[in-house]
């Protein structure tokens, strides 16, 4: 009797296409933290590699990042601009991951000020009218 006074229309798809509880509508999911934190792993490990290059007539191993770098410093010094801004946005970024974090103490007036809301626009943090 219940499937007779079902009406099947807008935000009412018909019972037999509805998700069955307990399962998911995505049941691939989406890509996870672990999947990205594998793919950056991935990359590292990647680019630790070592190749054997021939630098001057000599076989050194190197790891492909050191090759990479020598390459890019190569064409900038040859006056590739996109080689030298390359070179330089890999510098900048190796540089902010080796920087320490920087913790800032505050007192706890300074705290209270920070967690308090907002009143209004128009007054000023000391009470008096902008």
């Amino acid at each position: 009797m219940e499937d007779e006074d079902y009406k099947v229309g807008y935000r009412r798809p018909p019972k037999h296409t509805r998700f069955k509880p307990g399962v998911s509508g995505n049941p691939d999911g989406g890509r996870t933290k672990r999947e990205a934190s594998d793919l950056r792993a991935a990359f590292i490990a990647a680019l630790a590699e070592k190749i054997e290059v021939t630098v001057r007539g000599k076989t050194r191993s190197m790891m492909k990042k050191e090759v990479i770098v020598e390459k890019l410093g190569a064409a900038a010094a040859k006056g590739d601009v996109r080689a030298f801004k390359t070179l330089l946005k890999l510098r900048e970024i190796s540089e902010r991951a080796e920087r320490p974090p920087v913790y800032i103490e505050i007192t706890e007036d300074e705290a209270r000020a920070f967690a308090a809301p907002i009143e209004s626009d128009s007054q000023h943090p000391d009470g008096n009218d902008v």
